[in-house]
């Protein structure tokens, strides 16, 4: 996948609301100009799996590249875990449209 012109393997995620990436991934995006200060929205509180509550940075990603589709403002949160997963979560894929997924021969095909 493709954030802002930058390939980055992300994990595709049913159980997550929203793209989530690490403080890691933010800063190198940051350090090579593919996201801005008029990318960063604030911050808010989101529930993670286990229940806790944490505080997350929120961005526009301009541009969301999958499978050869673009996406355009898509919203997204950063975490200050460095080590955390990259996800991809629902409210890209719902944009993306119709999917399958292949668990045999571990592929996604949008439709």
């Amino acid at each position: 996948m493709r954030i802002n012109g930058q390939e980055l393997e992300f994990l595709f995620d049913t159980g997550a609301s929203s793209i989530l990436i690490s403080k890691l991934e933010a800063e190198l995006l940051e350090k090579q100009g593919r996201i801005s200060a008029e990318d960063i929205e604030g911050t808010t509180e989101v529930q993670v799996a286990d229940g806790r509550q944490v505080t997350v940075r929120c961005l526009n990603l301009r541009e969301v590249e999958l499978a050869g589709v673009k996406l355009y403002n898509i919203p997204a949160y950063v975490t200050d875990n460095a080590d955390a997963s990259l996800l991809l979560g629902q409210t890209a894929m719902a944009r993306f449209g119709a999917f399958k997924v292949d668990y045999k021969n571990e592929t996604i095909t949008f439709e």
